[in-house]
């Protein structure tokens, strides 16, 4: 008999030499070039110990001691070391209870039994070496367990059908099941949308590749996850199990939609912020063309305005040369008429490029409003048009410049009848919010397209296609300058036939004694 193991150490614990030779007789017969001791006492053995063998071999009668003695001195060094025990006949009583207490195994001292002894030593040896594989493989499983519990995810192994063999102590914590309750099952039973006997119980495939899917936890909440699942494979190569790992991603979902709704908010802001530098930039333009059309416009009218003057003075030396009954009588008063329409004319040219608030009083504003609409009660007669005014209960008193608010109220009434249609109404509402006040002028004509919408405040733009007074395109530019003089401006929302309403907005206190109260703050 052979052994695979080079040069094993032997300890042979024995007073009997004859019985000694006989054993390493065996031994060097059996085991290659064996390095075997020899020891009859108990000093000997506890010096020769201190080198502990790969086996020993003891008789149970000893000089001084006994076998369970021997049992007794390795335990007390925690030396592992197996004992063969040598009994003597009759002696097998003895021998079965000293391996309860951790001999290895015995053999009765004769020599037919003594002969078998390589044969046990070889057993002994090779329960020893699973035994301490066993061990390794243990102390492997508890380390693979303590690190896949310290992982941040979650790791399961199933067979190659997708059955749970595997369950670490993270996986119940992450899914509340003990590994009871769970070993056996599919797999699949940890996802939220997975019903008992629907499908077949392998098809992992699907998980190949990271694949996000809601799990269920013992407790029946769920939780987001990212799966990933990959083969093992045994020494030859072939798969003889799948490995799966389970990543909780809910914050990292929440993390992603608070990204989301971020971005898409910062989107929103970018659209707004584009939206209102188009419509400074807008503004600065139009700003721009209205500085040079008043410019021009101041130049063109101080031009006209003295020989204008000299015209009217002229005219009024030859009106007193001609009699009311001339034949040119009927034209006097229509030069007169076209020489003071001319001169409005050029006072809104003024008004347009330098518009500048008057002083401002203390006023009743519902009867401002009233006292302008009675002044343009019979021109809307005359278009077989009612005005209708809607005022508030309370008193709402302005301290703005009131001769200034009842031109732009004029000019804004005035379009109002001029573009509504026979038999309709023309609106006029008041409405207070806070600390400004809103006057609402509605009409229901033919409304403003769209390409128009954005031009109508711009001087000498105009849709009317007569030439009677105001048709310049100066009035809604003169009232609009006008407003923001006194701290507000004027709005419109129209839609084609369905009429426009122009809203202006003021500030309760004229923008100059606003000045003054911060100041005076300060």
């Amino acid at each position: 008999m052979t052994n695979s193991r080079n040069r094993l150490r032997f300890l042979l614990v024995d007073d009997d030499r004859s019985d000694r030779g006989l054993v390493k007789r065996f031994l060097t017969k059996e085991f290659e070039d064996p390095e075997i001791r020899e020891v009859e006492t108990r000093a000997q053995f506890l010096v020769e110990i201190a080198d502990p063998p790969d086996l020993i071999v003891s008789d149970y009668l000893l000089r001084g001691f006994n076998g369970l003695e021997v049992l007794e001195i390795l335990r007390e060094k925690d030396l592992d070391v197996p004992v063969v025990l040598l009994t003597g006949t009759g002696n097998e009583e003895i021998a079965i209870e000293a391996m309860k207490k951790g001999v290895a195994d015995y053999v009765i001292k004769t020599i037919e039994h003594i002969k078998r002894l390589p044969a046990t030593i070889e057993h002994v040896l090779r329960l020893r070496q699973i035994e301490q594989e066993r061990r390794v493989a243990e102390e492997e499983l508890l380390l693979s367990d303590q690190i896949l519990n310290y992982m941040p995810d979650t790791v399961i192994l199933t067979d190659l059908e997708g059955r749970i063999v595997r369950w670490t102590g993270s996986a119940e914590g992450t899914f509340g099941y003990r590994a009871s309750e769970a070993i056996g099952h599919s797999f699949k039973f940890l996802l939220a949308n997975w019903q008992e006997g629907a499908g077949r119980t392998g098809d992992w495939e699907e998980f190949d590749q990271p694949k996000e899917a809601l799990c269920r936890r013992r407790d029946s909440s769920t939780f987001q996850a990212e799966l990933t699942s990959r083969h093992l494979y045994d020494k030859e190569g072939k798969p003889n199990g799948i490995v799966m790992v389970y990543r909780d991603i809910t914050e990292r979902k929440k993390m992603e939609e608070a990204l989301r709704e971020h971005t898409e908010h910062l989107g929103r802001l970018v659209q707004e912020r584009t939206k209102k530098i188009e419509e400074l930039q807008r503004q600065k333009s139009a700003m721009e063309k209205l500085a040079a059309t008043g410019q021009m416009a101041a130049r063109v009218a101080h031009e006209i305005n003295n020989p204008l003057a000299g015209i009217k003075n002229a005219f009024t030396l030859i009106r007193r040369d001609i009699p009311p009954d001339s034949k040119y009588g009927s034209y006097v008063e229509l030069i007169k008429k076209e020489i003071d329409r001319i001169a409005g004319i050029i006072q809104q040219m003024y008004k347009t490029y330098s518009p500048k608030a008057g002083r401002p009083n203390h006023f009743n504003l519902a009867t401002t409003i009233s006292d302008v609409c009675r002044l343009l009660t019979p021109k809307a007669k005359q278009h077989n048009l009612l005005i209708d005014t809607q005022m508030p209960e309370e008193t709402v008193s302005l301290f703005q410049p009131e001769g200034e608010l009842n031109q732009i109220l004029y000019n804004l009434i005035l379009n109002a009848i001029q573009a509504s249609h026979s038999g309709e109404k023309i609106k006029v509402s008041l409405e207070k919010k806070g600390q400004s006040v809103a006057i609402r002028v509605s009409d229901s004509g033919r409304g403003i397209s769209p390409e128009n919408l954005n031009k109508i405040f711009e001087p000498f733009f105009t849709t009317k296609k007569t030439g009677a007074q105001g048709g310049l395109g100066l009035g809604l530019a003169v009232s609009q300058n006008l407003a923001q003089a006194m701290g507000g401006s004027i709005s419109v929302e129209s839609a084609e036939n369905r009429g426009a309403t122009f809203t202006l907005t003021l500030p309760i206190t004229c923008r100059t004694e606003m000045g003054k109260k911060e100041m005076a703050n300060v």
